[in-house]
């Protein structure tokens, strides 16, 4: 996994990371509810309890998580631009963010016996909201790893 802060004033993120699934498989479990709920956020302990997607330009996700000892909380966006397997860019919203509103934007790549993500997200206010989402990235990617395996 290579990740890296991005942007004139570094306050986003750049991760890639490569899976031996091939990348339309990666693409699917992306933006499948059902996916979703079983790799999204599982690292920390935290459960999605609902997800949502609706995959065309201007469509609308959500991924209402669980955190131990929280009410549930929900991340939601629309969708910016799709290229089916090759490309996402959403808008993401947490109440971790207040009213800021940043950008996810995820590149999906065959490399022959596998396959590698680009993520970008952000711009971030702070350091400490731009390194939060680094750590839930990092362990969602791990998941998604293991998920992968198993379908």
């Amino acid at each position: 996994m290579m990740i890296a802060k991005t942007g004139p004033a570094k306050k986003s993120i750049l991760i890639e990371e490569h899976f031996r699934a091939p990348s339309d498989k990666v693409f699917k479990a992306w933006t499948k509810p059902s996916s979703l709920k079983k790799w999204f956020m599982a690292e920390q302990q935290v459960k999605v309890i609902d997800a949502g997607v609706d995959l065309h330009v201007g469509g609308a996700y959500f991924i209402e998580v669980l955190y131990p000892g929280y009410p549930p909380t929900t991340i939601n966006g629309e969708f910016l631009e799709i290229v089916m397997y090759k490309f996402l860019g959403y808008t993401w919203l947490t109440p971790m963010l207040g009213d800021a509103i940043t950008k996810v934007e995820v590149a999906f790549q065959d490399l022959g016996m596998g396959s590698k993500i680009t993520l970008r997200h952000g711009e971030f206010d702070d350091v400490d909201t731009m390194q939060a989402h680094i750590d839930g990235w990092t362990g969602c990617l791990g998941e998604l790893h293991g998920y992968l395996q198993t379908v």
